[in-house]
């Protein structure tokens, strides 16, 4: 593909010379007239930064071996899909906040590449209870103030470096909308290298993300292949695990960590779709959904968003009421069916959860009979109407009087049990399933 640039601008002049300064600092060979030369996958690599591409398509490669190039390491590891996250000091000349390539069955499927936005940039808004004085919260509250106040202006900046470099790269941009549902579609810019396709998302005062897709799944806006409700329920029976002393759980959930940012909401509904077979990032929920700065969402706002998504594939999403039960667990776990929960707890409520293998040679009655102590102490338990959290419900023991969670902070939360009794001590006594 030969470039095309209509009207050389001081914009394109400016971009062009920021790409032919990185290429030429790494050391790969610039042609004398970048204008009317393809570009090489060596040359991309160069501009990028990174040795994403080895040889040609990017489609054809194995996520394990773009990871390997990369140092990344893994965040998530399902039959069907893994996720690397790529620690890289620049993208394109700018600090990314927070790079992954996703593979699906071993090729990679596509880049994501976060730049500044209101989670990672800020973190999470000073909590004035964590502080050792007032001194102290007031110094923290106005570094948080300050960031969130440039926060605008790096975006902006970053978008117009971004654009000026891509365009001088590659051919100018053409606008269009990527992803499904009203709120979660995004208005982005693209360009298009060879079977790639680059997509900018400039979210006003929220975030910056690049995107690197398959021109199929750029022309097709990312939409999902729908898969029937049999298939559906077929494979996620494939997905329950049940173990000899009686533990009921879900497996090949994805995993996302949330990291320092109160992202718990949108984070953890996007395991969710991704595990139902619906492409969603917590980045883009967190922008659907209203995710304010600091940290926090109204779950009423993520459930409009996520609604109109799940829609578009063809499923529904149930609410669940009343108070929290074994069985009403086991109904949905049985169907390969995670839930949504809704507690009054910041992660896991220290003290009462315990890992998977919690019973090592203990029976099933044995281990029941010694959680009596745990069962009590929920009785007594003091809960903070004030600090919300969202987690995942991924199975139950109905020999034991026991629930699985996951939490979105990396494999160590992948599963976690407690008593049924402490987490009905700290249910908001709401769940949400997605079904058919």
């Amino acid at each position: 593909m030969n470039f095309k640039f209509p009207g050389l601008s001081i914009g394109w002049r400016a971009g062009l010379a920021c790409w032919l300064a990185m290429a030429a600092s790494l050391g790969a060979p610039v042609p004398a007239n970048a204008a009317a030369t393809e570009i090489t996958p060596e040359q991309m690599n160069a501009a990028m930064g990174l040795p994403l591409w080895s040889g040609g398509d990017l489609w054809t490669q194995s996520a394990a071996d773009a990871a390997a190039r990369l140092q990344a390491r893994l965040e998530s590891d399902t039959v069907a899909e893994s996720v690397y996250r790529v620690a890289a000091a620049e993208v394109f000349g700018l600090p990314p906040e927070n790079m992954k390539i996703t593979g699906k069955n071993g090729p990679v499927t596509d880049v994501l590449v976060m730049f500044a936005n209101k989670g990672d940039t800020l973190g999470v808004a000073p909590d004035q209870r964590a502080a050792a004085n007032p001194r102290e919260y007031r110094q923290a509250l106005a570094a948080f103030r300050e960031k969130e106040l440039q926060l605008a202006r790096t975006i902006r900046r970053q978008s117009d470096h971004l654009e000026q470099t891509l365009t001088a790269l590659l051919v100018p941009y053409r606008k269009m909308r990527f992803g499904e549902g009203y709120k979660t579609a995004e208005l982005v810019k693209a360009w298009q290298w060879a079977g790639h396709v680059f997509l900018l998302s400039e979210q006003k005062d929220a975030s910056l993300s690049m995107r690197i897709v398959p021109a199929a799944v750029a022309a097709n806006r990312g939409k999902a292949q729908r898969v029937s409700d049999a298939d559906l329920q077929a494979e996620l029976q494939t997905r329950i695990l049940r173990r000899e002393n009686g533990d009921v759980v879900i497996t090949g959930i994805p995993m996302i960590n949330q990291g320092d940012k109160g992202y718990c909401v949108p984070t953890t509904w996007a395991r969710y779709l991704r595990y139902m077979g619906i492409p969603a990032d917590e980045y883009m929920l967190a922008n659907a959904a209203g995710t304010v700065k600091g940290g926090g969402t109204r779950p009423s706002q993520m459930l409009a968003a996520v609604s109109q998504l799940v829609k578009q594939n063809r499923r529904s999403i149930k609410t669940l009421t009343g108070r929290l039960t074994v069985d009403q667990v086991a109904r949905c776990i049985d169907k390969g069916l995670p839930l949504m929960w809704r507690m009054y707890a910041v992660g896991p409520f220290t003290g009462y959860g315990y890992p998977p293998e919690r019973m090592a040679e203990l029976t099933p009655a044995a281990w029941s009979a010694s959680l009596d102590v745990a069962r009590r102490a929920a009785k007594s338990m003091k809960v903070d109407t004030t600090q919300g959290h969202t987690s995942m419900i991924i199975g139950y023991n109905a020999q034991t009087g026991e629930i699985a969670t996951s939490d979105s902070w990396g494999v160590r939360h992948a599963e976690k049990w407690y008593t049924i009794e402490a987490a009905q001590a700290v249910s908001q006594n709401e769940l949400y399933v997605i079904s058919w």
